[in-house]
């Protein structure tokens, strides 16, 4: 039984599934230095606020009764739901690997 590989996560540019493994790439055109990471998780906060924004947007025109389709509603709150328990999780990890330096004796 093959078993084909998944595409990469949205939001989250130079991540390729099949290659993570084996390294760890810069997003595509970042720059070498300590503002690329900042504009990674700023990009990423961004499209975290964006996708709550467009699930608030589906949640609000039903209600208003402009659509009657339930599917697209419930998908864009999954979305915004699992982008926004992604990013807990890089901070929870971010958090403790600033705490397990900061338990580092010199």
């Amino acid at each position: 039984m093959a078993v084909s590989p998944i595409g990469g996560i949205p939001g989250l540019p130079g991540v390729n599934p099949a290659t993570a493994a084996r390294s760890i790439t810069a997003p595509a055109g970042a720059t070498s230095g300590p503002s690329s990471f900042a504009q990674l998780v700023g990009s990423l906060v961004q499209d975290s606020n964006a996708q709550h924004a467009q699930s608030d947007h589906s949640v609000q025109q039903l209600m208003a009764g402009e659509t009657d389709n339930l599917h697209d509603v419930v998908l864009d709150a999954a979305k915004a739901d699992l982008s926004f328990r992604l990013l807990v999780e890089i901070r929870n990890k971010l958090l403790d690997a600033y705490q397990e330096i900061m338990r580092m004796q010199v």
